[in-house]
């Protein structure tokens, strides 16, 4: 975390990021290792975790990728809140918009001072809460392909490898397939790929099955 005193970015997320970030990395159970940084994007992984997984922070929020034999399988974890400032201070306009949709007779209060703040709420928190409550205690993720689509469940042991997820995806898939169309789009199961999260095990390689 060393390179945390000589990041200097330019964009008003990425100085917000490292600061707050110098400030709460105490808190990580897993540690943050930055790779490279543009003017656009600062690149990350995590100490310890299979570097499949690796985080990207943009100019406008950040996003956790799964990239599998060169090729981008899942975002696995993604804030981008909409700032925009208002009489009463800084929201989301999503947020807003969701909140006022379906409360119109309530008035819309979550309001920060600062963007800074937002950005702490919106993406930094719930990020720190992702690494800890889901990366770090997750033993296998789990790839799926089907129909020509792909995703990446984190799972703790087999046990919390319930179909949910798959079942989801799969129905999503089967519904943006055209009726009628090419056979070769639509495959009868799916095919999935347990990979180890720690990288203590990553001699173990990948699994077509659970490794129970």
């Amino acid at each position: 975390m060393d390179m945390l005193t000589h990041l200097t970015p330019r964009r008003r997320l990425h100085r917000a990021f490292v600061k707050w970030l110098f400030a709460n990395q105490h808190r990580f159970t897993v540690e943050l290792v930055f790779q490279r940084r543009t003017d656009r994007s600062i690149h990350f992984s995590f100490a310890g975790i299979n570097p499949v997984i690796e985080g990207c922070l943009h100019t406008y929020g950040l996003a956790l990728d799964v990239t599998w034999e060169g090729n981008s399988w899942d975002f696995i974890g993604d804030w981008d809140p909409s700032p925009k400032r208002f009489a009463k201070g800084y929201a989301c306009t999503m947020i807003r918009d969701w909140f006022q949709a379906r409360h119109p007779d309530q008035e819309f209060s979550e309001y920060h001072g600062t963007r800074e703040a937002l950005w702490t709420k919106e993406i930094f928190e719930p990020f720190l809460e992702w690494a800890n409550d889901t990366l770090a205690p997750a033993h296998m993720l789990k790839l799926t392909q089907y129909g020509g689509a792909t995703w990446a469940t984190l799972i703790r042991d087999c046990a919390d490898d319930n179909s949910q997820n798959d079942d989801r995806n799969r129905r999503l898939v089967d519904t943006l397939i055209p009726v009628g169309g090419p056979k070769s789009q639509v495959q009868e199961d799916a095919v999935h790929l347990y990979l180890p999260v720690h990288t203590l095990s990553l001699s173990a390689g990948g699994f077509r099955d659970p490794p129970c």
